[in-house]
Protein backbone atom coordinates (compact mmCIF):
# COMPACT_ATOMS: atom_id res chain seq x y z
CA UNK A 1 0.00 0.00 0.00
CA UNK A 2 1.37 3.42 -0.95
CA UNK A 3 0.35 6.46 1.06
CA UNK A 4 1.06 9.79 -0.52
CA UNK A 5 2.00 12.69 1.65
CA UNK A 6 -0.99 14.57 2.92
CA UNK A 7 -1.41 18.10 1.73
CA UNK A 8 0.66 20.47 3.86
CA UNK A 9 3.31 17.89 4.51
CA UNK A 10 6.92 18.25 3.34
CA UNK A 11 9.84 15.99 3.69
CA UNK A 12 11.80 18.49 5.76
CA UNK A 13 9.06 19.82 7.96
CA UNK A 14 7.61 17.97 10.87
CA UNK A 15 4.18 19.60 11.13
CA UNK A 16 1.09 17.86 9.70
CA UNK A 17 -1.80 19.70 8.09
CA UNK A 18 -5.15 18.25 7.12
CA UNK A 19 -4.93 14.52 6.34
CA UNK A 20 -5.72 13.64 2.79
CA UNK A 21 -4.40 10.24 1.57
CA UNK A 22 -4.77 8.30 -1.59
CA UNK A 23 -4.60 4.71 -0.48
CA UNK A 24 -3.57 2.05 -2.93
CA UNK A 25 -3.02 -1.57 -2.26
CA UNK A 26 0.28 -2.06 -0.30
CA UNK A 27 2.91 -4.40 -1.41
CA UNK A 28 2.16 -7.90 -0.41
CA UNK A 29 -1.62 -7.31 -0.84
CA UNK A 30 -3.61 -8.05 -3.93
CA UNK A 31 -7.23 -7.86 -5.02
CA UNK A 32 -7.36 -11.56 -5.68
CA UNK A 33 -7.71 -14.18 -3.02
CA UNK A 34 -4.93 -16.42 -4.44
CA UNK A 35 -2.17 -14.13 -3.22
CA UNK A 36 -0.93 -12.97 -6.64
CA UNK A 37 0.87 -9.64 -6.51
CA UNK A 38 0.03 -7.30 -9.34
CA UNK A 39 1.67 -3.93 -9.73
CA UNK A 40 -1.19 -2.51 -11.71
CA UNK A 41 -3.87 -3.74 -9.40
CA UNK A 42 -6.74 -1.35 -9.08
CA UNK A 43 -7.45 0.30 -5.72
CA UNK A 44 -9.90 -1.62 -3.70
CA UNK A 45 -11.79 -1.05 -0.52
CA UNK A 46 -10.13 -2.53 2.61
CA UNK A 47 -11.53 -3.28 5.96
CA UNK A 48 -10.94 -0.81 8.73
CA UNK A 49 -8.30 -2.96 10.48
CA UNK A 50 -6.41 -3.63 7.23
CA UNK A 51 -6.46 0.01 6.27
CA UNK A 52 -5.18 1.07 9.72
CA UNK A 53 -2.31 -1.40 9.65
CA UNK A 54 -1.31 -0.49 6.09
CA UNK A 55 -1.36 3.21 6.81
CA UNK A 56 0.79 2.79 9.92
CA UNK A 57 3.37 0.74 8.04
CA UNK A 58 3.47 3.16 5.15
CA UNK A 59 3.73 6.14 7.46
CA UNK A 60 6.71 4.54 9.24
CA UNK A 61 8.40 3.82 5.94
CA UNK A 62 7.78 7.34 4.70
CA UNK A 63 9.25 8.83 7.90
CA UNK A 64 12.36 6.63 7.69
CA UNK A 65 12.85 7.46 4.02
CA UNK A 66 12.55 11.16 4.66
CA UNK A 67 15.15 11.03 7.44
CA UNK A 68 17.56 9.07 5.25
CA UNK A 69 17.27 11.57 2.47
CA UNK A 70 18.02 14.39 4.78
CA UNK A 71 21.12 12.74 6.05
CA UNK A 72 22.42 11.87 2.61
CA UNK A 73 21.65 15.20 1.02
CA UNK A 74 24.76 17.06 -0.33
CA UNK A 75 23.22 20.18 0.87
CA UNK A 76 23.36 19.02 4.41
CA UNK A 77 25.86 21.55 5.87
CA UNK A 78 27.08 20.82 9.28
CA UNK A 79 25.88 23.28 11.80
CA UNK A 80 28.36 25.68 13.31
CA UNK A 81 26.70 25.12 16.61
CA UNK A 82 28.28 22.64 18.77
CA UNK A 83 26.62 19.34 18.37
CA UNK A 84 24.80 17.90 21.24
CA UNK A 85 25.41 14.60 22.52
CA UNK A 86 24.53 11.92 20.13
CA UNK A 87 22.27 10.18 22.56
CA UNK A 88 20.01 13.22 23.07
CA UNK A 89 19.91 14.00 19.36
CA UNK A 90 18.85 10.50 18.52
CA UNK A 91 16.16 10.66 21.17
CA UNK A 92 14.85 13.96 19.88
CA UNK A 93 14.73 12.68 16.34
CA UNK A 94 12.98 9.55 17.46
CA UNK A 95 10.50 11.59 19.48
CA UNK A 96 9.84 13.78 16.49
CA UNK A 97 9.33 10.77 14.30
CA UNK A 98 6.92 9.27 16.78
CA UNK A 99 5.08 12.55 16.92
CA UNK A 100 4.84 12.69 13.16
CA UNK A 101 3.81 9.06 13.03
CA UNK A 102 1.08 9.66 15.63
CA UNK A 103 -0.14 12.67 13.71
CA UNK A 104 -0.17 10.70 10.49
CA UNK A 105 -1.98 7.86 12.17
CA UNK A 106 -4.52 10.30 13.52
CA UNK A 107 -5.05 11.76 10.05
CA UNK A 108 -5.33 8.27 8.63
CA UNK A 109 -7.86 7.38 11.33
CA UNK A 110 -9.82 10.52 10.53
CA UNK A 111 -9.66 9.69 6.86
CA UNK A 112 -10.81 6.18 7.47
CA UNK A 113 -13.61 7.49 9.67
CA UNK A 114 -14.66 9.70 6.79
CA UNK A 115 -14.54 6.74 4.45
CA UNK A 116 -16.63 4.77 6.89
CA UNK A 117 -19.18 7.60 7.02
CA UNK A 118 -19.27 7.62 3.22
CA UNK A 119 -19.76 3.87 3.24
CA UNK A 120 -22.55 4.25 5.76
CA UNK A 121 -24.22 6.93 3.64
CA UNK A 122 -23.90 4.78 0.54
CA UNK A 123 -25.27 1.79 2.44
CA UNK A 124 -28.11 3.90 3.74
CA UNK A 125 -28.79 5.29 0.26
CA UNK A 126 -28.65 1.79 -1.16
CA UNK A 127 -31.04 0.55 1.50
CA UNK A 128 -33.34 3.50 0.79
CA UNK A 129 -33.22 2.71 -2.92
CA UNK A 130 -33.88 -0.95 -2.25
CA UNK A 131 -36.70 0.01 0.12
CA UNK A 132 -38.14 2.35 -2.52
CA UNK A 133 -37.83 -0.40 -5.14
CA UNK A 134 -39.44 -2.85 -2.76
CA UNK A 135 -42.19 -0.36 -1.98
CA UNK A 136 -42.72 0.26 -5.69
CA UNK A 137 -42.86 -3.47 -6.27
CA UNK A 138 -45.31 -3.84 -3.44
CA UNK A 139 -47.39 -0.99 -4.84
CA UNK A 140 -47.35 -2.60 -8.27
CA UNK A 141 -48.18 -5.91 -6.71
CA UNK A 142 -51.03 -4.26 -4.75
CA UNK A 143 -52.27 -2.51 -7.90
CA UNK A 144 -52.09 -5.78 -9.80
CA UNK A 145 -53.93 -7.48 -6.97
CA UNK A 146 -56.59 -4.76 -7.00
CA UNK A 147 -56.87 -4.99 -10.78
CA UNK A 148 -57.04 -8.76 -10.58
CA UNK A 149 -59.70 -8.49 -7.89
CA UNK A 150 -61.59 -5.97 -10.03
CA UNK A 151 -61.32 -8.22 -13.08
CA UNK A 152 -62.47 -11.16 -11.02
CA UNK A 153 -65.36 -9.16 -9.59
CA UNK A 154 -66.34 -7.98 -13.10
CA UNK A 155 -66.13 -11.51 -14.43
CA UNK A 156 -68.21 -12.67 -11.47
CA UNK A 157 -70.74 -9.91 -12.10
CA UNK A 158 -70.93 -10.73 -15.80
CA UNK A 159 -71.31 -14.39 -14.97
CA UNK A 160 -74.07 -13.62 -12.49
CA UNK A 161 -75.72 -11.28 -15.03
CA UNK A 162 -75.62 -14.00 -17.65
CA UNK A 163 -77.07 -16.46 -15.18
CA UNK A 164 -79.79 -13.97 -14.21
CA UNK A 165 -80.67 -13.31 -17.85
CA UNK A 166 -80.67 -17.01 -18.58
CA UNK A 167 -82.94 -17.56 -15.57
CA UNK A 168 -85.23 -14.75 -16.69
CA UNK A 169 -85.37 -16.17 -20.19
CA UNK A 170 -86.13 -19.58 -18.79
CA UNK A 171 -88.86 -18.22 -16.52
CA UNK A 172 -90.25 -16.11 -19.38
CA UNK A 173 -90.23 -19.11 -21.68
CA UNK A 174 -92.00 -21.19 -19.05
CA UNK A 175 -94.57 -18.46 -18.50
CA UNK A 176 -95.09 -18.07 -22.24
CA UNK A 177 -95.51 -21.80 -22.62
CA UNK A 178 -97.94 -21.83 -19.72
CA UNK A 179 -99.82 -18.87 -21.21
CA UNK A 180 -99.97 -20.51 -24.63
CA UNK A 181 -101.14 -23.74 -23.08
CA UNK A 182 -103.76 -21.90 -21.03
CA UNK A 183 -104.82 -19.92 -24.10
CA UNK A 184 -105.14 -23.12 -26.10
CA UNK A 185 -107.21 -24.66 -23.36
CA UNK A 186 -109.34 -21.53 -23.15
CA UNK A 187 -109.83 -21.48 -26.91
CA UNK A 188 -110.76 -25.13 -26.94
CA UNK A 189 -113.19 -24.55 -24.10
CA UNK A 190 -114.55 -21.47 -25.88
CA UNK A 191 -114.94 -23.45 -29.09
CA UNK A 192 -116.77 -26.15 -27.20
CA UNK A 193 -119.05 -23.59 -25.56
CA UNK A 194 -119.65 -21.86 -28.89
CA UNK A 195 -120.39 -25.18 -30.51
CA UNK A 196 -122.87 -26.10 -27.79
CA UNK A 197 -124.36 -22.59 -27.85
CA UNK A 198 -124.64 -22.71 -31.64
CA UNK A 199 -126.37 -26.05 -31.46
CA UNK A 200 -128.70 -24.71 -28.79
CA UNK A 201 -129.34 -21.52 -30.78
CA UNK A 202 -130.01 -23.56 -33.89
CA UNK A 203 -132.44 -25.73 -31.98
CA UNK A 204 -134.16 -22.67 -30.54
CA UNK A 205 -134.28 -21.03 -33.97
CA UNK A 206 -135.75 -24.17 -35.50
CA UNK A 207 -138.26 -24.41 -32.69
CA UNK A 208 -139.19 -20.74 -33.02
CA UNK A 209 -139.50 -21.06 -36.77
CA UNK A 210 -141.71 -24.10 -36.38
CA UNK A 211 -143.81 -22.30 -33.79
CA UNK A 212 -144.13 -19.27 -36.06
CA UNK A 213 -145.22 -21.55 -38.88
CA UNK A 214 -147.78 -23.26 -36.70
CA UNK A 215 -149.13 -19.96 -35.38
CA UNK A 216 -149.29 -17.88 -38.52
CA UNK A 217 -151.03 -14.68 -37.54
CA UNK A 218 -153.67 -13.07 -39.72
CA UNK A 219 -155.43 -10.29 -37.84
CA UNK A 220 -156.84 -6.81 -38.27
CA UNK A 221 -154.44 -3.95 -38.05
CA UNK A 222 -156.16 -2.72 -34.88
CA UNK A 223 -154.95 -5.87 -33.10
CA UNK A 224 -151.31 -4.75 -33.20
CA UNK A 225 -151.28 -0.97 -33.28
CA UNK A 226 -152.87 1.80 -31.34
CA UNK A 227 -156.02 2.96 -33.15
CA UNK A 228 -155.66 6.14 -35.20
CA UNK A 229 -157.99 7.92 -37.52
CA UNK A 230 -156.45 6.38 -40.60
CA UNK A 231 -156.39 2.87 -39.07
CA UNK A 232 -159.96 3.06 -37.89
CA UNK A 233 -160.98 3.78 -41.48
CA UNK A 234 -159.08 0.74 -42.73
CA UNK A 235 -161.39 -2.21 -42.25
CA UNK A 236 -159.65 -4.68 -44.52
CA UNK A 237 -157.12 -6.93 -42.66
CA UNK A 238 -153.61 -7.51 -43.96
CA UNK A 239 -151.37 -10.47 -43.33
CA UNK A 240 -148.70 -9.68 -40.78
CA UNK A 241 -145.15 -11.04 -41.10
CA UNK A 242 -143.77 -11.44 -37.59
CA UNK A 243 -142.58 -14.03 -35.11
CA UNK A 244 -145.22 -15.22 -32.67
CA UNK A 245 -143.03 -14.19 -29.71
CA UNK A 246 -142.63 -10.70 -31.19
CA UNK A 247 -146.40 -10.26 -31.42
CA UNK A 248 -146.76 -11.49 -27.85
CA UNK A 249 -144.18 -8.96 -26.66
CA UNK A 250 -145.94 -6.17 -28.57
CA UNK A 251 -149.27 -7.06 -26.98
CA UNK A 252 -147.70 -7.14 -23.51
CA UNK A 253 -146.13 -3.69 -23.99
CA UNK A 254 -149.42 -2.41 -25.44
CA UNK A 255 -151.28 -3.57 -22.33
CA UNK A 256 -148.85 -1.68 -20.07
CA UNK A 257 -149.27 1.42 -22.21
CA UNK A 258 -153.08 1.21 -22.02
CA UNK A 259 -152.87 0.92 -18.25
CA UNK A 260 -150.61 3.96 -18.03
CA UNK A 261 -152.91 5.96 -20.30
CA UNK A 262 -155.83 5.07 -18.05
CA UNK A 263 -153.94 6.37 -15.02
CA UNK A 264 -153.00 9.57 -16.84
CA UNK A 265 -156.55 10.23 -18.10
CA UNK A 266 -157.66 12.39 -15.13
CA UNK A 267 -154.63 14.61 -15.55
CA UNK A 268 -155.13 14.82 -19.31
CA UNK A 269 -158.86 15.57 -19.36
CA UNK A 270 -159.24 17.78 -16.31
CA UNK A 271 -159.32 21.42 -17.47
CA UNK A 272 -158.44 22.64 -13.99
CA UNK A 273 -155.04 20.98 -14.32
CA UNK A 274 -154.22 22.60 -17.64
CA UNK A 275 -151.56 24.85 -16.08
CA UNK A 276 -150.05 21.83 -14.36
CA UNK A 277 -149.94 19.95 -17.66
CA UNK A 278 -148.28 22.92 -19.32
CA UNK A 279 -145.68 23.08 -16.54
CA UNK A 280 -144.89 19.35 -16.89
CA UNK A 281 -144.67 19.62 -20.69
CA UNK A 282 -142.34 22.60 -20.44
CA UNK A 283 -140.03 20.90 -17.92
CA UNK A 284 -139.82 17.67 -19.94
CA UNK A 285 -139.19 19.53 -23.17
CA UNK A 286 -136.47 21.63 -21.54
CA UNK A 287 -134.61 18.65 -20.08
CA UNK A 288 -134.86 16.54 -23.23
CA UNK A 289 -133.64 19.40 -25.41
CA UNK A 290 -130.68 19.95 -23.06
CA UNK A 291 -129.38 16.40 -23.42
CA UNK A 292 -125.86 16.36 -24.87
CA UNK A 293 -123.17 13.76 -25.47
CA UNK A 294 -121.29 14.08 -22.17
CA UNK A 295 -121.37 11.86 -19.11
CA UNK A 296 -121.93 14.86 -16.88
CA UNK A 297 -124.96 16.11 -18.82
CA UNK A 298 -126.43 12.62 -19.15
CA UNK A 299 -126.19 12.13 -15.40
CA UNK A 300 -127.67 15.57 -14.67
CA UNK A 301 -130.62 15.18 -17.05
CA UNK A 302 -131.29 11.63 -15.91
CA UNK A 303 -131.49 12.76 -12.30
CA UNK A 304 -133.67 15.75 -13.20
CA UNK A 305 -136.18 13.67 -15.19
CA UNK A 306 -136.21 10.96 -12.52
CA UNK A 307 -137.03 13.58 -9.90
CA UNK A 308 -139.71 15.06 -12.14
CA UNK A 309 -141.52 11.69 -12.44
CA UNK A 310 -141.64 11.27 -8.67
CA UNK A 311 -143.60 14.47 -8.06
CA UNK A 312 -147.39 14.66 -7.67
CA UNK A 313 -150.02 11.96 -7.69
CA UNK A 314 -150.30 8.85 -9.90
CA UNK A 315 -152.13 10.74 -12.64
CA UNK A 316 -149.45 13.40 -12.83
CA UNK A 317 -146.67 10.79 -12.81
CA UNK A 318 -148.33 8.71 -15.55
CA UNK A 319 -148.94 11.81 -17.66
CA UNK A 320 -145.31 12.92 -17.25
CA UNK A 321 -144.04 9.44 -18.15
CA UNK A 322 -146.12 9.30 -21.35
CA UNK A 323 -145.07 12.83 -22.34
CA UNK A 324 -141.44 11.84 -21.80
CA UNK A 325 -141.90 8.89 -24.19
CA UNK A 326 -143.42 11.21 -26.79
CA UNK A 327 -140.63 13.76 -26.48
CA UNK A 328 -137.94 11.08 -26.76
CA UNK A 329 -139.53 9.59 -29.89
CA UNK A 330 -139.79 13.10 -31.30
CA UNK A 331 -136.02 13.41 -30.86
CA UNK A 332 -135.57 10.12 -32.74
CA UNK A 333 -137.36 11.57 -35.76
CA UNK A 334 -135.70 14.97 -35.62
CA UNK A 335 -132.27 14.76 -33.96
CA UNK A 336 -131.21 11.11 -34.22
CA UNK A 337 -132.20 10.81 -37.88
CA UNK A 338 -129.89 13.74 -38.67
CA UNK A 339 -127.11 13.17 -36.10
CA UNK A 340 -126.78 9.43 -35.60
CA UNK A 341 -124.42 9.68 -32.62
CA UNK A 342 -127.11 11.49 -30.59
CA UNK A 343 -128.82 8.13 -30.05
CA UNK A 344 -126.27 7.27 -27.34
CA UNK A 345 -126.86 10.15 -24.87
CA UNK A 346 -130.62 9.99 -25.52
CA UNK A 347 -130.65 6.26 -24.75
CA UNK A 348 -128.47 6.68 -21.65
CA UNK A 349 -130.79 9.31 -20.18
CA UNK A 350 -133.81 7.12 -20.95
CA UNK A 351 -132.23 4.11 -19.24
CA UNK A 352 -131.19 6.21 -16.22
CA UNK A 353 -134.85 7.15 -15.73
CA UNK A 354 -136.07 3.60 -16.48
CA UNK A 355 -133.80 2.21 -13.76
CA UNK A 356 -135.93 4.08 -11.18
CA UNK A 357 -139.25 3.79 -13.07
CA UNK A 358 -139.54 0.24 -14.49
CA UNK A 359 -142.86 0.90 -16.27
CA UNK A 360 -141.13 3.39 -18.58
CA UNK A 361 -139.48 0.67 -20.72
CA UNK A 362 -142.67 -1.20 -21.81
CA UNK A 363 -144.50 2.07 -22.47
CA UNK A 364 -141.62 3.34 -24.58
CA UNK A 365 -141.43 0.05 -26.51
CA UNK A 366 -145.19 0.14 -27.18
CA UNK A 367 -144.92 3.65 -28.60
CA UNK A 368 -141.87 2.59 -30.64
CA UNK A 369 -143.84 -0.35 -32.06
CA UNK A 370 -146.65 2.00 -32.98
CA UNK A 371 -144.34 4.54 -34.61
CA UNK A 372 -142.18 2.01 -36.50
CA UNK A 373 -143.41 -1.55 -37.05
CA UNK A 374 -139.87 -2.85 -37.69
CA UNK A 375 -138.94 -2.21 -34.06
CA UNK A 376 -141.16 -5.19 -33.14
CA UNK A 377 -140.08 -6.48 -35.81
CA UNK A 378 -143.09 -6.99 -38.07
CA UNK A 379 -144.34 -6.04 -41.53
CA UNK A 380 -147.40 -6.69 -43.63
CA UNK A 381 -148.15 -8.24 -46.96
CA UNK A 382 -150.41 -5.99 -49.03
CA UNK A 383 -153.94 -7.25 -49.51
CA UNK A 384 -155.38 -7.68 -52.99
CA UNK A 385 -158.64 -6.16 -51.93
CA UNK A 386 -159.31 -2.98 -53.96
CA UNK A 387 -158.80 0.36 -52.23
CA UNK A 388 -156.75 -1.23 -49.41
CA UNK A 389 -153.35 0.11 -50.44
CA UNK A 390 -153.70 3.24 -48.35
CA UNK A 391 -154.14 1.25 -45.16
CA UNK A 392 -151.15 -0.88 -46.13
CA UNK A 393 -148.93 2.19 -46.52
CA UNK A 394 -150.12 3.47 -43.17
CA UNK A 395 -149.20 0.20 -41.50
CA UNK A 396 -145.76 0.32 -43.11
CA UNK A 397 -145.12 3.79 -41.63
CA UNK A 398 -145.94 6.08 -44.54
CA UNK A 399 -147.64 9.40 -43.80
CA UNK A 400 -149.75 11.74 -45.85
CA UNK A 401 -148.30 15.19 -46.34
CA UNK A 402 -149.68 18.34 -47.86
CA UNK A 403 -149.57 18.32 -51.65
CA UNK A 404 -148.57 21.51 -53.51
CA UNK A 405 -151.18 20.76 -56.18
CA UNK A 406 -154.81 19.77 -55.87
CA UNK A 407 -154.40 16.77 -58.16
CA UNK A 408 -154.01 13.37 -56.65
CA UNK A 409 -150.64 11.66 -56.82
CA UNK A 410 -149.28 8.20 -56.41
CA UNK A 411 -147.26 7.14 -53.43
CA UNK A 412 -143.75 8.32 -54.14
CA UNK A 413 -141.01 5.81 -53.50
CA UNK A 414 -143.20 3.00 -52.17
CA UNK A 415 -141.77 -0.49 -52.23
CA UNK A 416 -141.86 -2.43 -55.50
CA UNK A 417 -145.23 -3.92 -56.31
CA UNK A 418 -147.08 -1.59 -53.93
CA UNK A 419 -149.47 -0.38 -56.65
CA UNK A 420 -151.79 2.60 -56.39
CA UNK A 421 -152.07 4.25 -52.98
CA UNK A 422 -155.84 4.19 -53.16
CA UNK A 423 -158.26 6.96 -52.42
CA UNK A 424 -156.89 9.97 -50.54
CA UNK A 425 -157.59 13.61 -50.00
CA UNK A 426 -156.96 15.81 -53.06
CA UNK A 427 -154.75 18.07 -50.88
CA UNK A 428 -152.66 15.19 -49.49
CA UNK A 429 -150.07 12.84 -50.91
CA UNK A 430 -148.01 9.97 -49.59
CA UNK A 431 -144.53 10.94 -48.50
CA UNK A 432 -141.53 9.49 -50.37
CA UNK A 433 -139.84 6.32 -49.17
CA UNK A 434 -136.68 8.31 -48.39
CA UNK A 435 -138.46 10.05 -45.50
CA UNK A 436 -139.85 6.76 -44.19
CA UNK A 437 -136.38 5.20 -44.40
CA UNK A 438 -134.91 8.18 -42.52
CA UNK A 439 -137.42 7.83 -39.66
CA UNK A 440 -136.90 4.07 -39.61
CA UNK A 441 -133.15 4.55 -39.29
CA UNK A 442 -133.62 7.01 -36.41
CA UNK A 443 -135.90 4.64 -34.48
CA UNK A 444 -133.66 1.61 -35.00
CA UNK A 445 -130.55 3.57 -34.04
CA UNK A 446 -132.26 4.54 -30.81
CA UNK A 447 -133.49 0.99 -30.18
CA UNK A 448 -129.99 -0.41 -30.77
CA UNK A 449 -128.46 2.18 -28.41
CA UNK A 450 -130.97 1.20 -25.71
CA UNK A 451 -130.23 -2.52 -25.99
CA UNK A 452 -126.43 -2.30 -26.21
CA UNK A 453 -125.99 -0.02 -23.19
CA UNK A 454 -124.22 -1.15 -20.03
CA UNK A 455 -127.27 0.09 -18.07
CA UNK A 456 -129.28 -3.11 -18.43
CA UNK A 457 -133.02 -2.98 -17.69
CA UNK A 458 -135.64 -5.61 -18.36
CA UNK A 459 -136.59 -5.72 -22.03
CA UNK A 460 -133.74 -3.38 -23.06
CA UNK A 461 -130.52 -5.42 -22.92
CA UNK A 462 -128.28 -7.60 -25.09
CA UNK A 463 -130.60 -10.59 -24.69
CA UNK A 464 -133.43 -8.51 -26.14
CA UNK A 465 -131.09 -7.41 -28.95
CA UNK A 466 -130.33 -11.03 -29.85
CA UNK A 467 -134.04 -11.87 -29.79
CA UNK A 468 -134.86 -8.91 -32.01
CA UNK A 469 -132.30 -9.75 -34.69
CA UNK A 470 -133.23 -13.47 -34.63
CA UNK A 471 -136.91 -12.62 -35.04
CA UNK A 472 -136.04 -10.14 -37.75
CA UNK A 473 -134.05 -12.62 -39.86
CA UNK A 474 -136.64 -15.37 -39.39
CA UNK A 475 -139.64 -13.28 -40.42
CA UNK A 476 -138.82 -10.17 -42.45
CA UNK A 477 -138.39 -10.14 -46.23
CA UNK A 478 -135.31 -8.41 -47.67
CA UNK A 479 -136.24 -4.97 -49.05
CA UNK A 480 -135.05 -1.41 -48.72
CA UNK A 481 -136.81 -0.62 -45.41
CA UNK A 482 -135.85 -3.89 -43.71
CA UNK A 483 -132.25 -3.47 -44.92
CA UNK A 484 -132.16 0.08 -43.50
CA UNK A 485 -133.46 -1.23 -40.16
CA UNK A 486 -130.90 -4.07 -40.06
CA UNK A 487 -128.02 -1.76 -41.02
CA UNK A 488 -128.93 0.80 -38.35
CA UNK A 489 -129.37 -1.80 -35.60
CA UNK A 490 -126.15 -3.70 -36.37
CA UNK A 491 -124.11 -0.49 -36.68
CA UNK A 492 -125.01 0.46 -33.11
CA UNK A 493 -125.52 -2.83 -31.24
CA UNK A 494 -123.17 -5.12 -33.22
CA UNK A 495 -120.07 -4.14 -31.25
CA UNK A 496 -121.51 -5.17 -27.87
CA UNK A 497 -123.29 -8.21 -29.30
CA UNK A 498 -119.98 -9.50 -30.66
CA UNK A 499 -118.37 -9.01 -27.25
CA UNK A 500 -121.19 -10.91 -25.60
CA UNK A 501 -121.93 -13.74 -28.06
CA UNK A 502 -118.68 -14.06 -30.07
CA UNK A 503 -118.98 -17.14 -32.31
CA UNK A 504 -122.77 -17.13 -32.35
CA UNK A 505 -122.81 -13.55 -33.51
CA UNK A 506 -120.29 -14.34 -36.25
CA UNK A 507 -122.50 -17.15 -37.50
CA UNK A 508 -125.40 -14.74 -37.57
CA UNK A 509 -123.35 -12.34 -39.69
CA UNK A 510 -122.43 -15.18 -42.04
CA UNK A 511 -126.11 -15.92 -42.47
CA UNK A 512 -126.80 -12.28 -43.33
CA UNK A 513 -123.98 -12.32 -45.88
CA UNK A 514 -125.05 -15.65 -47.37
CA UNK A 515 -128.84 -15.26 -47.37
CA UNK A 516 -130.12 -11.75 -46.66
CA UNK A 517 -127.79 -9.73 -48.95
CA UNK A 518 -128.20 -11.97 -52.04
CA UNK A 519 -131.99 -11.84 -51.63
CA UNK A 520 -131.80 -8.05 -51.30
CA UNK A 521 -129.79 -7.85 -54.52
CA UNK A 522 -132.36 -9.99 -56.30
CA UNK A 523 -135.25 -7.77 -55.19
CA UNK A 524 -134.48 -5.40 -58.06
CA UNK A 525 -134.92 -2.22 -55.96
CA UNK A 526 -132.40 0.29 -57.30
CA UNK A 527 -132.81 2.46 -54.19
CA UNK A 528 -131.58 -0.45 -52.02
CA UNK A 529 -128.10 -0.44 -53.55
CA UNK A 530 -126.67 2.08 -51.10
CA UNK A 531 -127.87 0.23 -48.00
CA UNK A 532 -126.71 -3.04 -49.59
CA UNK A 533 -123.22 -1.51 -49.96
CA UNK A 534 -123.24 -0.36 -46.33
CA UNK A 535 -124.18 -3.79 -45.05
CA UNK A 536 -121.55 -5.43 -47.27
CA UNK A 537 -118.89 -3.04 -45.93
CA UNK A 538 -119.96 -3.71 -42.34
CA UNK A 539 -119.75 -7.48 -42.81
CA UNK A 540 -116.54 -7.71 -44.85
CA UNK A 541 -114.77 -4.82 -43.11
CA UNK A 542 -115.24 -6.31 -39.62
CA UNK A 543 -116.80 -3.06 -38.44
CA UNK A 544 -118.21 -4.80 -35.36
CA UNK A 545 -114.71 -5.01 -33.86
CA UNK A 546 -114.64 -1.26 -33.20
CA UNK A 547 -116.92 0.71 -30.93
CA UNK A 548 -119.38 2.83 -32.93
CA UNK A 549 -118.72 6.53 -33.11
CA UNK A 550 -120.27 8.40 -30.19
CA UNK A 551 -120.51 5.45 -27.81
CA UNK A 552 -117.61 6.57 -25.61
CA UNK A 553 -118.73 9.97 -24.43
CA UNK A 554 -116.38 12.48 -22.74
CA UNK A 555 -116.82 13.32 -19.10
CA UNK A 556 -117.71 16.97 -19.67
CA UNK A 557 -117.79 19.66 -22.32
CA UNK A 558 -117.94 23.43 -22.19
CA UNK A 559 -120.80 23.41 -24.67
CA UNK A 560 -122.91 21.39 -22.22
CA UNK A 561 -122.74 24.26 -19.74
CA UNK A 562 -123.67 26.72 -22.45
CA UNK A 563 -126.74 24.70 -23.43
CA UNK A 564 -127.72 24.22 -19.80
Amino acid sequence: MAVSAPSGWSDDEGDVSTASFLVSAPSGFSDSDNGEDTATSRPRRLSHQQATTSCAVEAHRASSASLARRRSSPFNVPSSRPRRQSGSSAGAVQAQQQTELGTALQQVANFLSGLQMIDDDEDRERRNIQASIQQTREQWAGAEAVAAAARQAEEQRQHEEQQRKAEEQRVTAQREMARIEAENKRQKAQQEREKLAAQKAQQEADAAKEAATQHEVTSPATLLLSPTADMQAATTPHTVKAAFSAIALAEECKATLDKMQGLANPMQTDESRKAERRKVDKAITLHVNQISATEEQVRAKGEALTQLLTQGDAARRSYALLRLCDRVLGQCEAQVALTHTFCFPLAEVTLAVAANHPDLAPCLLAKLHAACSLTTPRSWLPSRVPNSHGSYLTLMGYRQVDSPSASSSKASGASKGSGSPGAQSPSKKWEPTDQVAGRTRGYLLYLGALMQSDRAVKGLNLEAAWQWIARFLNSQPPNRLTAVALDAFLGIAGYRMHQQYRGQFLKLLKYIDAAFLPALSQSGDADARSVHARLHTYLHGSMWLSAPQGRNMPQSDVSSYDRA
